[in-house]
């Protein structure tokens, strides 16, 4: 979890937050001028953040795991390129993690820490 994720939760406001995406990817190429969280978005173009881009990770029962958040430092226009490669690498994250959920010995020293 970053920082960035930390300020969503106390805020209470953000793009992880925002149950309104959930199964849709999620693009802001200028977050000073985004109106979707103005305290978050606020605080982390302070500290230098201009643009998102955002998936979700879900399984192959469709539940939402979490998602995959990419900032940048400046505006950027997300193309379709950027789009397909964070998808296929959230698609890829989620087969990954599902798979470490079903080792036996890693849910064991999961649940002994």
């Amino acid at each position: 979890m970053t920082w960035l994720d930390v300020l969503q939760s106390e805020l209470v406001e953000g793009p992880c937050r925002d149950s309104s995406w959930q199964g849709q990817t999620l693009l802001v190429g200028d977050l000073a001028a985004d109106r979707r969280w103005p305290r978050w978005a606020a605080k982390v173009t302070a500290l230098g953040i201009a643009s998102l881009l955002a998936v979700e990770l879900t399984s192959s029962q469709a539940q939402r795991i979490d998602s995959i958040n990419v900032y940048w430092t400046h505006r950027r226009t997300f193309t379709a390129d950027d789009i397909a490669f964070l998808n296929i690498s959230a698609h890829r994250a989620a087969a990954a993690l599902a798979q470490l959920w079903n080792e036996p010995g890693l849910n064991l020293a999961l649940d002994t820490h």
